[in-house]
């Protein structure tokens, strides 16, 4: 079979896309073809609907090796999921959890900073997250690869519905999401563009929220588990 392009679908990520076509998912966005898409995008993981991804023709590899040795192959493994349980700002903690993810199931508690991490087999696009606290369960849909570009509206709004806010993900910048960003932007003193937000004009607005996510990714601009996260990165 020869080259060809396939169309991002809703669910997919370099990674899922590199497994379905047989390619370890580093040769895919290190080729040539694919340059575009990756200045574009940055992120392997965060691939936008309607994306268009080279598939290149498979070729065997071959390898010399001296006889009458043995040798090890290694293949690359999957990828890791990794989650911050969090609760009003900090880290939950006298908590446990189980965790499905395709034929995967795991279950113990978070480490002290509140992290989770898992191996998400290939192919896996949703899974479930269950919080035991005390005599409380709590029920969690986990979208794997749903998260759009940060510079993508709908991207801004998903991880606004992460963080809690109200806001539909609808791809319109609309009050709601003016209101939902205003909201975080006045609670977050991660970047000093914070401060200068008040009411400009949309397109500074979105320039700026992009920026503001971006230096908040291993900071606040994480999904905060006690207000029911929809999607993840």
């Amino acid at each position: 079979m020869s080259g060809f392009l396939y169309t991002v679908r809703r669910g997919d990520c370099m990674i899922s896309i590199a497994a379905q076509y047989g390619f370890d998912w580093q040769i895919l966005w290190a080729h040539p073809q694919n340059q575009e898409l990756k200045e574009l995008r940055k992120n392997p993981n965060v691939l936008l609907e309607g994306d268009q991804v080279y598939i290149p023709e498979r070729t065997a590899r071959e390898v010399s090796c001296a006889t009458d040795k043995r040798h090890s192959f290694v293949r690359k493994g999957p990828s890791t999921l990794r989650l911050r349980l969090m609760g009003y700002g900090r880290p939950r903690k006298n908590i446990r959890y189980s965790l499905q993810l395709g034929h995967l199931s795991c279950e113990g508690q978070p480490d002290k900073d509140g992290y989770v991490e898992a191996t998400i087999p290939a192919g896996v696009t949703s899974g479930s997250l269950v919080i035991h606290d005390g005599d409380i369960s709590e029920v969690h849909t986990l979208l794997v690869g749903h998260l759009d570009p940060i510079d993508d509206i709908k991207g801004i709004q998903q991880r606004l519905v992460n963080l809690g806010m109200s806001c539909l993900v609808s791809g319109v910048f609309d009050d709601q999401t003016r209101h939902a960003i205003q909201t975080e932007i006045r609670g977050t003193p991660l970047h000093p563009c914070w401060g200068q937000c008040k009411v400009p004009w949309e397109g500074d607005f979105l320039s700026v929220v992009v920026q503001c996510f971006s230096v908040a990714r291993d900071g606040r601009a994480q999904a905060d588990n006690s207000k029911m996260p929809r999607s993840m990165a």
